[in-house]
């Protein structure tokens, strides 16, 4: 058993391991991903499990289309893949395709979603939370409000089968 990472251009088969997305601010945004792994590695490193990291250890330069192309591809691709996808939305990070991909996959019942206190779409992505919740039948989902909490949710799903 053991958390294994993955980042673009290395690809994951779901036959492998359950696996965590870790879906978020990337751009004018810390690395809360790798505190997101370290987080995982402490406290659940005793599971078989993948997680999916979008950002790059080599990053590359906004001019470089193929290199985007090729991030935009691979994000599709493991979005799809995953059992469950974490939204961490870190303060002042604008996540701007992090809110696009949020709406895409709003209906699923694989979301585990936190909002750093203060983010500056904290009261509309909680109010459109709050009125989908009100609006289904068997799907709740919650906001956590630290990247932990946020975290022991995704595994929780996980291990729920979700």
């Amino acid at each position: 058993m053991m958390v294994k990472v993955y980042e673009p251009l290395d690809y994951f088969s779901r036959k492998e391991q359950q696996a965590i997305f870790l879906a978020g601010g990337i751009d004018r945004a810390p690395d809360w991903q790798k505190d997101a792994i370290a987080y995982i590695d402490e406290k659940y490193g005793n599971m078989d499990l993948a997680v999916l990291n979008p950002r790059r250890s080599t990053p590359f330069s906004r001019e470089d289309y193929e290199a985007r192309s090729e991030q935009v591809e691979w994000e599709f691709q493991h979005l799809r893949f995953a059992n469950v996808i974490l939204f961490w939305f870190p303060e002042d990070a604008p996540c701007t395709t992090s809110l696009f991909e949020l709406g895409y996959w709003l209906n699923s019942s694989k979301l585990s979603i936190g909002i750093n206190p203060g983010h500056y779409k904290e009261r509309s992505i909680k109010t459109q939370i709050n009125l989908l919740n009100k609006s289904r039948i068997g799907i709740t989902v919650k906001v956590e409000s630290t990247l932990e909490d946020t975290v022991d949710t995704a595994i929780k799903y996980l291990n729920k089968g979700f």
